[in-house]
């Protein structure tokens, strides 16, 4: 039984490595133009960032498009007391971060006339291409930036159907990862007699599909319509660590869960209006029903069988947690309604674009009076981005160059917590402050 402890403790080890609930892509949009607008996508833009949202508008394009960039997350979040007495020691804050961010956009020529459109929306972080923390439920973290720098990959497809209608389809990309050990151990020898380890990875995907309606011409200028759903997305890490000891007919079965990524199931539309100048407005609202997440935090148990602990009596009353004691549960959350507007407009004789960009999102997450300790507020997004035209200098392309300078700033409403009971161990806290990104890009079209 000791190496089946010290077995355990091994696994945490092993995969501390955190429970997130978003990625980069979610949080700070998939493209710079599309960050600029604070992912207000714009459905009259000719630019592969906005069908991330909206995959139908892929169908839209007519050149090759590919777009690189870097970005930074830089953190500024305050975790205190209610009165302000600083609690940084008592929770993990989200750390800064960055990565880089390729989309590239294919229309299919030949037969299919440019008329169907292949896109990819990727992100390779710049530390880790993977962590995951199992969180202990009472810890205290930011559920939607914890660990979100992680591999994230977006495939779809656009058809268009007619000139103002036009359909899209694809799928985020993510796994779900089992392993499974097995061990014949000794414990009064302290030997390892047999080792056998198992791992799986299997991909999980998460469908999207939209419609796209327009340009239609309304005299003073085009309007565009756009809806999108996402599949929920949501993958784990299981280990199973099966533990017999020797000359005895016991087994020790040890279970870890760890939720490494969930994304809700997500609804929305977006509207567009571009003027006889150019200016674009464009705004959107979504659903995201969050009552489906699970609880972030490990999930662990150990069983205990053979027939040696049968004979006492034993086999079922030192399983953990017992009856009534799991420290895991229901995490409680709501579904949010998301909206926001955005704007574009080219300035200095077309060369440069200029666009902004405001969203609210409301926080899922009930008040953490009891145990859990998961903390998100209520945000306000804004944005603003900057683009150069320019003549290629690598004289790749015949088309203009695009850079792109983007700020996108997530600035959180105070919330504080009180807790249930007077001696819970994280005690009543409150949080606010802001978390900035900034990214630099260049898209190429051919």
């Amino acid at each position: 039984m000791r190496t089946a402890a010290l077995f355990s403790c091994l696994c945490c080890f092993i995969f501390h490595a955190s429970a997130q609930a978003w990625s980069v892509t979610e949080n700070w949009g998939a493209g710079p133009t599309n960050s600029g607008r604070a992912q207000i996508p714009n459905g009259l833009s000719n630019n592969l960032d906005d069908t991330y949202l909206q995959p139908a508008q892929l169908a839209t394009l007519e050149n090759i498009q590919v777009n690189m960039g870097l970005l930074l997350e830089t953190p500024m979040v305050d975790f205190t007391s209610p009165d302000g007495v600083d609690k940084s020691d008592q929770w993990n804050p989200p750390d800064t971060e960055g990565g880089m961010v390729m989309g590239m956009a294919i229309p299919l020529g030949g037969v299919l006339k440019k008329r169907v459109v292949f896109g990819m929306h990727l992100y390779f972080p710049a530390q880790q291409l993977l962590s995951i923390t199992g969180f202990d439920p009472s810890e205290a973290f930011m559920y939607r930036y914890e660990k979100s720098h992680r591999i994230h990959n977006a495939s779809m497809l656009g058809i268009q159907l007619t000139d103002w209608l036009s359909v899209g389809a694809g799928f985020r990309f993510a796994t779900h990862a089992f392993t499974d050990m097995v061990l014949l151990v000794d414990p009064f020898d302290a030997t390892i007699n047999q080792q056998r380890i198992t791992i799986e990875v299997q991909p999980v995907f998460a469908p999207m599909a939209g419609v796209h309606l327009g340009a239609f011409n309304l005299g003073v200028g085009d309007v565009s319509f756009s809806a999108f759903f996402h599949e929920k997305m949501q993958d784990n890490i299981d280990v199973l660590s099966r533990n017999n000891i020797d000359n005895l007919d016991v087994t020790i079965d040890v279970l870890m869960d760890v939720l490494s990524n969930f994304g809700p199931r997500r609804a929305g539309g977006v509207l567009s209006f571009k003027s006889t100048n150019a200016f674009v407005f464009t705004a959107s609202a979504d659903w995201e029903q969050w009552s489906a997440a699970i609880d972030p935090s490990m999930i662990i148990a150990m069983d205990f069988s053979g027939a040696d602990l049968e004979q006492l009596g034993l086999d079922e009353g030192l399983d953990m947690p017992g009856a009534g004691l799991t420290r895991n549960g229901p995490v409680g959350f709501v579904d949010t309604y998301n909206w926001g507007f955005g704007f574009e407009t080219p300035v200095w004789n077309k060369l440069w674009k200029v666009r902004g960009g405001w969203k609210y999102r409301p926080t899922p997450i009930p008040d953490q009076t009891n145990l859990t300790n998961m903390v998100d507020n209520n945000t306000h997004i804004g944005a603003m981005g900057i683009t150069w035209h320019l003549n290629d200098p690598m004289s790749w392309s015949e088309h203009p160059m695009d850079v792109h300078l983007t700020w996108q700033g997530h600035f959180f409403e105070d919330r504080t917590t009180t807790k249930k009971y007077s001696d819970d161990d994280m005690g009543d806290w409150k949080s606010k402050g802001a978390i900035h990104a900034t990214r630099l890009d260049v898209t190429y079209r051919f």
